[in-house]
């Protein structure tokens, strides 16, 4: 069976590389994304990417928590997009970035006994998330 590798996106070669970081929606995405979690880098492939998560995104603190919901979000609603166009779903752009908000704002109701400090002040109105979350 022979599988066609055109992003269903765009018609370029569908690669992890493309889907997620380079296809240019799904790149502003990240960018807006990891703006808003205070990261500020440029987005590379899919292996860099994953070096950099392994590296950067260990521990439990408010920030760090906050930073994989949103990795696994982008990641999942990417995905969940590009699955639905291949099995004959609309071909409306996502609202990836909504989305994620969303899940981010729901999730992080639950936490509880966060530091109040600044920088996780700060990172709580920048996601609209309740300040009930700090102790």
């Amino acid at each position: 069976m022979e599988v066609d590798a055109k992003c269903l996106f765009c018609e370029q070669q569908e690669t992890h590389d493309h889907l997620f970081f380079h296809y240019r929606y799904s790149g502003q995405v990240w960018r807006l994304l990891l703006q808003k979690a205070q990261v500020y880098r440029v987005v590379g492939t899919w292996a860099e990417e994953k070096r950099w998560c392994i590296e950067n995104l260990g521990g439990k603190s408010f920030k760090q928590r906050l930073r994989q919901l949103v990795l696994i979000s982008v990641v999942y609603f990417i995905w969940m997009e590009r699955n639905s166009r291949c099995h004959g779903g609309t071909a409306v752009p996502p609202e990836v970035v909504h989305k994620v908000l969303s899940v981010v704002q729901q999730r992080a109701i639950s936490w509880r006994g966060i530091k109040r400090t600044k920088e996780n002040w700060l990172l709580s109105l920048e996601w609209i998330i309740d300040s009930s979350v700090f102790v």
